[in-house]
């Protein structure tokens, strides 16, 4: 009995014993490579005699992965799929599997890379003695994403299938070497390419008839190229063509640096980028098969190209927005835009977005347009010019919503003055006149008070002296804690060819109240206008202003003591909209008359004073109802002079202190001038005399 219980207890334990030894044994997934078979012992690193590299497989994805491996089992399959449905083979790096059949698929199977994403290093070299690959009945083989290159040895062909076997390429190039007899492609009943196409030989293509690739002349045997079709996006960097290939990065002798294409968002990045144009290329080529009418370029990192022939960036029938903080230099080259007319009318042909910093030579586009750069960010561009000039044929540089106080970008020019006014011949000019402006220019970030002298910006970069260097007497300078804006001795004659001086003060919508300050003789002629569309006090204790017209837009103007000229005063503002009132204290204003036909006062809620009384013409009055000077219920449209109670002013300009002012000097050719010239000189004063004046 007790013998009994002992065999039965050792039977026991046997089987327990058994069951756990059964429960360690390996799983085996249905896969060799090299002759070992893989097993979730071995399948985090597979390894043996016929190895090197690194392989590995994860059973939950089933993928099979070949790091930089070498695989060579000459006795046997390189790779056997013997089951494994579903089984991924990944190629990571140069990759060479070597076998009687490098590799054999009994089971639907894709090999992959990263092709054509990664193009450096991710290929696999399928060798076999009988054939490099075996696909049995009713399986698939895919290759996707991935370089391959096969070779057979024996009349087996290079790719095999058992007849009924499928193949597909996806974004694969992949080339199939065999014997010169024998078929490179046999024993499938279907191909699928997908971005891929057979190309050479010459009009190869599959037959499900043949289950070969064929041509013309029948069985494609020999030799057989299929590539990945390439998709071009009509962009080149340094002469190097951006594509479905290429737009994940440029890999190239004279590039250097990350350049990256968004086709989805038509986005061009540079990134640190160096790129040599060998004298021959633009650094940016923008064709006329670009995806879209307007692409992105985002600046990142510094970026710099050398060596451009001509244009730095070469765009065709394009208009291009940047973006980005980082740099980009191509100080020899133009940044020219090929369009034409209709393409571009009305249109941002270049935005300018971020706070990045730009050079090129000059920005020039192909026809007289109404196109227009717009520069929405703060960015640094630094413009040298050529023969050509610096900014020609675009209508307009427009900056984003002015604010006052708030940073705006602004042009600069080569003298420190800012502005943005282009002439009739789509030219940038400076506000002395000069057109196609050959010396430096910057663009850069600068703090906007909304106000014009002698239609010259005043900004946080020149309110010191805002028109210094300009090549005009005296001075104009703002305070802007205080809101002062000081004219100290200003005499303004431009001398524009075609063109004339807009406003010689003016104001914008939004700023605070400014107080003009007057200082000595002050004078600017030529078309000109104190042009207000904000609040406005005039101090002109200190001195004079002849000026040719006072327009109020919309803001009322108060003139303190002032001894002032102008041909006469109106408001400009919509229908509905308030009026502006004109309030004259102790002053002496002239007004020589806007035309015959034209009322001189015309347009204002107010033209009166604490102590203001009409001298010229006798009798005449301020109508409220019909917001004009008049004289006998009739508008005045001649000349009016005011003056204040207790004043002794008569009407005469010169008999109380109030000296006409010049309007005008020209040559003996009438050809206007800024100053005194040598020799005879013809000068127009704004009582409308003409005096004639040598200088030596």
């Amino acid at each position: 009995m007790k013998e009994t219980k002992s065999w039965r207890s050792l039977l026991t334990v046997v089987m327990l014993l058994g069951g756990w030894l059964m429960a360690q044994a390996a799983t085996s997934y249905g896969i060799t490579v090299g002759g070992v078979p893989v097993t979730s012992d071995n399948a985090s690193n597979i390894t043996g005699s016929t190895i090197s590299g690194k392989v590995s497989y994860n059973a939950t994805t089933k993928r099979l992965t070949l790091k930089d491996a070498n695989i060579t089992y000459t006795s046997g399959y390189g790779i056997g799929n013997n089951g494994c449905e579903g089984l991924e083979i990944y190629i990571d790096g140069m990759c060479s599997v070597k076998g009687t059949f490098a590799l054999n698929c009994n089971a639907t199977t894709t090999v992959k890379g990263k092709y054509p994403e990664t193009l450096n290093g991710q290929s696999v070299d399928l060798i076999g003695t009988i054939s490099p690959v075996y696909v049995a009945n009713d399986k698939t083989l895919t290759f996707s994403h991935v370089m391959v290159s096969t070779t057979g040895s024996t009349s087996s062909g290079a790719i095999r299938g058992g007849g009924k076997a499928a193949l597909a390429f996806t974004k694969s190039t992949v080339f199939i070497d065999a014997n010169e007899s024998d078929p490179c492609v046999s024993g499938f009943t279907s191909c699928t390419m997908t971005e891929c196409e057979a190309f050479d030989p010459t009009g190869a293509f599959f037959s499900s008839g043949k289950k070969a690739f064929c041509t013309k002349n029948g069985i494609v045997k020999q030799y057989l190229r299929l590539y990945y079709t390439e998709e071009s996006y009509g962009i080149y960097v340094a002469g190097r063509e951006i594509n479905n290939i290429t737009r994940q990065g440029l890999y190239d002798e004279h590039i250097s640096g990350e350049v990256t294409y968004d086709r989805t968002n038509n986005v061009l990045t540079l990134d640190g980028v160096s790129g040599d144009c060998q004298g021959m290329f633009p650094a940016l080529y923008i064709t006329e098969d670009a995806k879209a009418d307007r692409m992105t370029i985002h600046v990142t990192g510094n970026n710099t190209f050398t060596n451009a022939p001509l244009f730095g960036i070469l765009t065709y029938k394009k208009n291009i927005t940047f973006d980005g903080d980082g740099s980009l230099s191509m100080p020899n080259g133009s940044f020219s835009l090929v369009n034409s007319q209709s393409d571009i009318m009305n249109t941002d042909m270049i935005i300018i977005e971020g706070n990045g910093t730009y050079s090129f030579k000059n920005i020039e586009a192909s026809y007289f347009t109404m196109g227009g750069i717009r520069i929405n960010g703060l960015p640094i561009i630094n413009l040298e010019g050529d023969e050509n000039g610096t900014i020609h044929n675009f209508h307009m540089i427009i900056g984003r919503e002015r604010v006052y106080g708030k940073p705006q970008t602004m042009v600069t020019l080569r003298n420190g003055a800012v502005g943005e006014a282009f002439d009739s011949d789509y030219s940038l000019r400076t506000p002395d006149g000069k057109k196609n402006i050959t010396g430096q220019m910057i663009f850069k970030p600068v703090t906007d008070y909304m106000m014009k002298v002698a239609d010259v910006d005043v900004t946080s970069a020149n309110s010191n002296d805002v028109l210094n260097g300009l090549g005009f007497d005296g001075k104009a300078s703002y305070n802007p804690s205080q809101h002062v804006l000081t004219i100290d001795n200003l005499q303004v004659y431009p001398d524009f060819e075609n063109g004339y001086l807009v406003a010689a003060i003016s104001t914008q919508k939004g700023a605070p109240e400014m107080k003009l300050r007057i200082k000595g003789s002050n004078a600017i002629g030529g078309e000109s206008l104190l042009l207000l569309q904000s609040p406005v006090a005039v101090d002109g204790s200190e001195g004079s202003l002849s000026i040719d017209n006072i327009i109020v837009l919309g803001a009322d103007l108060v003139l303190n003591d002032c001894n002032l000229t102008a041909n006469g005063i109106r408001s400009d503002v919509d229908q509905g909209d308030m009026l502006p009132a004109v309030s004259v204290n102790h002053s002496n204003i002239t007004l020589q008359g806007r035309g015959a036909n034209v009322p001189t006062v015309e347009g204002l809620l107010q033209f009166d004073g604490s102590d203001m009384v009409f001298l010229e013409p006798a009798g005449a009055v301020f109508n409220t109802l019909s917001h004009q000077v008049e004289l006998n219920g009739a508008a005045v449209k001649g000349k009016v002079v005011v003056g204040y109670a207790g004043g002794t002013m008569t009407g005469i300009d010169s008999a109380n202190g109030l000296q006409p002012q010049v309007n005008a000097i020209y040559d003996t050719a009438g050809r206007r001038l800024k100053g005194m010239g040598a020799g005879l000189n013809v000068v127009r004063m704004s009582d409308g005399t003409v005096k004639k004046i040598v200088t030596k």
